[in-house]
């Protein structure tokens, strides 16, 4: 199965949890690419003016990973911006995970992904599972990242 992996990563955090799972899946037969998002203008603010360097053709894809930091109490605006833009998706299965600084109830987490969750769906995807990473704490984060390795492959192992 080809698998794309579309992620916005600042810091470096989404594109290591993003690695990980394409490890994991790479093991299991399955032919996965990330693929980076990137703003034109990165001190452009503005989410309505936000310009992105590369959009990444999904069609091409039997599944879709979608990844991207928590920012401001909220899904990134350049990842946001992204989605919005993209092409119907109808058919393709999705999965959706986000990266954020505190595990603490209240700092976006479930937001951004209901925002990911909407747009995609919006665009005739069907996110299938979705995860978050809190990435303050060593334990929890590799916790987290393991829970979310192992939902996505056994789902995208069912896939087959």
């Amino acid at each position: 199965m080809k698998i794309g992996m579309i992620i916005f990563s600042q810091t470096g955090n989404t594109l290591s949890a993003a690695k990980t799972l394409k490890i994991r899946l790479n093991n299991e037969g399955q032919d996965v690419e990330i693929q980076r998002i990137e703003q034109a203008d990165e001190n452009n603010r503005d989410p309505k003016k936000i310009e992105i360097k590369n959009m990444p053709q999904l069609n091409i894809y039997d599944a879709l990973i979608f990844a991207s930091p928590v920012q401001a109490f909220s899904l990134a605006g350049v990842f946001k911006a992204y989605l919005q833009k993209i092409d119907m998706i109808e058919g393709i299965t999705s999965f959706c995970f986000v990266t954020k600084g505190m595990n603490t109830k209240g700092f976006g987490g479930k937001k951004a992904i209901k925002t990911m969750s909407d747009i995609i769906s919006v665009k005739g995807g069907e996110v299938k599972s979705t995860a978050i990473i809190c990435w303050g704490k060593k334990d929890i984060r590799n916790l987290q990242t393991a829970m979310m390795v192992e939902d996505f492959s056994k789902q995208i192992n069912l896939l087959n």
